[in-house]
């Protein structure tokens, strides 16, 4: 019983190492946290975190088209950042930020064709008017949801038939809708980029019995542009879920710093971060992104700075040794006593010392049985 005991102490030992090491690695993580936001600047807008070059007032961000507005005009609404200029119709709510991509997500209405008891119908198109330097992403899709209606979206106001047309069908169809996307009750298709001011159309393809199409719990189609992976059809919930609790949905759009490429610019990217070329804006123009260097981490137009492996904690990791971060991007790990090597990352038992001990341990075993039998 008492070859026990130090073993027990060790492995309480290692337990409070252990926790105290962690609770260590989450307090420095919490404490160093790289600010996004330029200095002495507004970072959040409600739980949205608002990443220079974007900012909140014209002197927090790097150029005017940068610039956000943050609404907290009520207490029973959640706070949202906005794109707010006099030549929008409407203010451009923000919902995600992307550096990395040079993309954002912002919020667009969802056209909608509906039906009342008595068959009168009221059509609610949707305009989307973004700010220069951006463009919608060919990251999204167009949905049509509903019963024998054409919808069509197109660059400006007054859209044609030549830049997207979707239609779905349902005629007898609609007690039996599946989850399939296909043209029955629901269809998709692809949206093509570089577009800057979206609208989007619907109407009726032929007449049919409203009254009808109202009992049957189905009295509205709708017709919207989703970033991908945003949105799926289901029959059961997808029209009540737009009729009343989505009203917008998040539209992914490109955007780049300037109109010059990495090679024309002179005021690049921070420390640790490179210039990448992007020509997605509008009219053709050139314009970049910043990306921080592999390895690196932080806001690439403020500064990037090493991440240090050894402080993520990941199972297996140095298991029998001590992590030792190598910048950039790396790490090394410093084997335990009776272990070695395999790789620079990967601690092993080390045979030759086992053998060692295995020899000790017999040699004692020897030598103790020759005493006892008196030679």
């Amino acid at each position: 019983m008492m070859a026990l005991v130090p073993e027990k102490m060790l492995t309480i030992m290692q337990l409070y190492f252990i926790a105290a090491a962690t609770i260590t690695i989450l307090l420095a993580a919490e404490s160093t946290a790289l600010p996004q936001a330029k200095p002495g600047c507004q970072e959040k807008c409600g739980d949205l975190i608002i990443p220079y070059p974007f900012g909140v007032g014209e002197f927090c961000s790097m150029r005017p088209e940068f610039t956000v507005t943050c609404d907290q005009s009520t207490t029973a609404a959640p706070s949202s950042a906005n794109f707010t200029n006099s030549t929008f119709t409407f203010p451009i709510t923000i919902s995600n930020f992307s550096l990395v991509d040079g993309e954002l997500q912002v919020l667009q209405a969802i056209a909608r064709d509906c039906f009342d008891e008595e068959g009168n119908t009221t059509n609610i198109g949707s305009v989307l008017q973004l700010p220069p330097s951006y463009t919608i992403s060919t990251r999204n899709d167009f949905f049509i949801i509903g019963c024998n209606v054409l919808g069509v979206f197109g660059e400006g106001v007054d859209v044609g038939y030549e830049t997207g047309i979707n239609s779905a069908f349902c005629m007898d169809f609609l007690p039996n809708l599946t989850k399939s996307c296909s043209g029955v009750g629901c269809s998709r298709t692809t949206v093509p980029g570089g577009m800057q001011n979206v609208s989007i159309l619907m109407e009726k393809m032929n007449d049919f019995n409203a009254t009808d199409l109202w009992q049957s719990n189905y009295p509205c189609s709708y017709a919207f542009i989703v970033k991908d992976g945003n949105f799926t059809f289901d029959p059961e919930s997808s029209f009540q879920q737009l009729k009343t609790t989505r009203q917008q949905l998040p539209v992914a759009v490109n955007w780049a710093v300037g109109d010059k490429s990495c090679e024309e610019a002179t005021h690049l990217c921070a420390g640790n971060a490179s210039c990448v070329d992007r020509s997605t804006i509008t009219d053709g123009m050139v314009g970049y992104i910043c990306r921080c260097w592999p390895g690196y981490e932080g806001n690439p137009y403020l500064g990037c700075q090493d991440i240090d492996e050894c402080t993520a904690l990941v199972p297996g990791r140095c298991e029998y040794g001590r992590c030792v971060n190598s910048p950039p991007g790396n790490y090394s790990c410093e084997c335990s006593k009776g272990f070695k090597n395999l790789d620079a990352m990967t601690c092993i038992p080390n045979s030759s010392s086992n053998n060692t001990t295995s020899w000790k341990i017999s040699l004692g075993f020897s030598i103790g049985f020759l005493v006892f039998n008196g030679f």
